[in-house]
């Protein structure tokens, strides 16, 4: 720094004009989530307009099959929320995604297995479905802002079925998308009426409108091919319109057919991204990409304003024009990047993990608009897997879900195996769980 008289400068140093300018971000808040003797993972996450997080993990033991659907409100400065726990010892259920509405309840979907009737059942109230109607279902939920339940359901046929991910439209109506196995699942006005058999999980994905008040379904429909279909997102913008992205291995999908690889085990994933027209009959738009030596596995995607989608595949993030003709960039991230967000000015967000020698970090990165650059890429993990061995490696740190406030602050979740994973508040891993036992971790990260 340089002062002259009363005035302040400041001198910069020599730097490389051609390279660009990544500005360290802030970590203003991080801790970890769950309690000892058992995994965790936060599976989604989303964040309202007054900051608050909220989470959505299984926990799950390692002696056995318990496997709980859980959901944590976090206010921005981890204070009091609520921690909202549904299942069962020794039953399985998973909360997969998340999402919250402008007066703070939120709706969760995910699915649980159905014990035989003899064995505790997923709880259910003022439900759509009651009880299960296969081996595995799809649940919806929705809390209040206290964390109380509205409503709980099954969803689901005689086959198996997964909720993968849940949105809203500006109207409160629900919109759960998975994967299904079933012939009979619940179908309304459909796009495609049938379930193609084939496959090893014999699935395809589905889209399903409820109401606000969960009382009804509006309209479901099938959609898939010959062989496995996947969804791993759903958004709807403010026209109405649908939006799911996904992979496939079928020959031919959303009435695109497809070339088979040379993989030996048969045709390679291809991703794909559809818009439905707001009846859900019609698709506006219907986009497949694939290559013959790999594959192509979507793992999540975000929606601009504008109508441009966002998906996060492998060690991609993919931006789709507004017409679903073509990508408006393809941006190389040195990480496995899990999820994707997107701010108001078309900024986007990739977590993953890092391929580091030995272990992995937590991997967050922001995108400028054009795609042409890194904002600020930001890699964190502890330095210590077990603290009675401290020279045996760090441990992995992985991120797994990422949401924008409207403040500009991105919220990251994920798990770390690291006993010793940088925190704000104090909060440690208990010396007496496993090394081999990994905890699940939030973050926040400032603008």
């Amino acid at each position: 720094m340089k002062r002259t008289g009363d005035t302040i400068g400041i001198a910069l140093g020599a730097y490389d004009r051609e390279a660009p300018l990544i500005i360290d971000p802030v970590v203003s808040y991080s801790t970890y989530l769950g309690g000892p003797g058992a995994q965790e993972s936060v599976n989604d996450i989303k964040v309202d307009a007054a900051g608050n997080a909220y989470v959505t993990y299984d926990d799950y033991e390692d002696t056995g099959p318990s496997h709980d659907f859980v959901v944590n409100k976090i206010s921005p400065a981890g204070g009091p929320g609520y921690t909202t726990v549904l299942g069962h010892f020794h039953s399985e259920e998973s909360a997969t995604a998340i999402q919250v509405d402008a007066s703070g309840n939120a709706y969760i979907t995910g699915w649980a297995y159905s014990y035989p009737s003899d064995h505790p059942r997923f709880p259910t109230l003022n439900a759509l479905q009651p009880g299960p109607a296969g081996g595995v279902d799809a649940v919806l939920v929705k809390l209040d802002p206290q964390g109380q339940v509205v409503f709980s359901t099954y969803l689901g046929g005689s086959g198996n079925d997964y909720g993968r991910d849940i949105t809203l439209d500006s109207a409160g109506n629900i919109y759960v998308a998975g994967t299904t196995s079933s012939s009979d699942f619940p179908i309304r006005n459909p796009f495609q009426a049938l379930r193609v058999p084939g496959g090893a999980s014999d699935s395809d994905a589905f889209v399903t409108k409820i109401n606000p008040s969960g009382s009804a379904i509006l309209y479901s429909t099938y959609l898939g091919g010959d062989d496995d279909d996947s969804v791993a997102s759903i958004a709807v913008d403010s026209g109405g319109g649908i939006y799911l992205a996904g992979s496939t291995r079928s020959s031919s999908f959303a009435g695109r057919s497809i070339v088979r690889g040379s993989s030996p085990f048969g045709l390679n994933w291809s991703g794909y991204a559809v818009r439905f027209d707001p009846s859900g009959t019609s698709l506006d738009y219907s986009f497949v990409w694939s290559d013959v030596r790999e594959d192509h596995l979507v793992k999540h995607a975000a929606l601009d304003s504008a109508g441009n989608l966002y998906i996060a595949e492998s060690d991609f993030v993919r931006k789709l024009n507004v017409s679903g003709t073509a990508f408006v960039y393809m941006k190389n991230i040195p990480a496995g990047v899990s999820s994707v967000a997107v701010d108001p000015q078309g900024n986007a967000y990739a977590v993953g993990r890092t391929s580091d020698p030995g272990s992995n970090r937590a991997y967050v990165a922001k995108i400028r608009p054009d795609g042409a650059a890194f904002a600020f890429e930001e890699p964190l993990n502890g330095t210590i897997r077990n603290p009675s061995d401290p020279d045996g490696g760090a441990g992995s740190s992985v991120g797994t879900a990422i949401a924008v406030a409207p403040s500009g602050a991105v919220y990251v979740g994920g798990y770390s195996e690291s006993f010793n994973f940088p925190t704000t508040n104090g909060s440690t891993r208990s010396r007496t769980t496993p090394a081999s036992t990994q905890d699940a971790i939030l973050f926040i990260i400032q603008p």
